[in-house]
């Protein structure tokens, strides 16, 4: 489930559970809605474990020389303020 799905889940769950009269659910109705709002938490911690245990890929590791001419050509590029 993307980003975007999950908080229009959230938001229709919210206009659900806004349309609801207070004190008028029944008690199967209440475990209902609260499986759902488990379903999703677990869903998205899912979603979040598997975004944490992803690396990240960049252009490649900088050799010592490398990074060494990088920060000279940093300290050696004139600043436009």
């Amino acid at each position: 489930m993307k980003t975007n799905d999950f908080k229009n889940t959230i938001n229709q769950a919210k206009e659900f559970a806004g349309g609801l009269a207070g004190g008028e659910m029944l008690i199967e109705d209440q475990d209902e809605v609260i499986a759902m709002l488990e379903e999703l938490r677990d869903r998205k911690r899912d979603q979040l474990a598997q975004f944490a245990s992803q690396v990240l890929v960049s252009g490649g590791e900088l050799t010592a020389q490398e990074a060494k001419m990088e920060v000279d050509s940093m300290a050696s590029t004139p600043c436009n303020d």
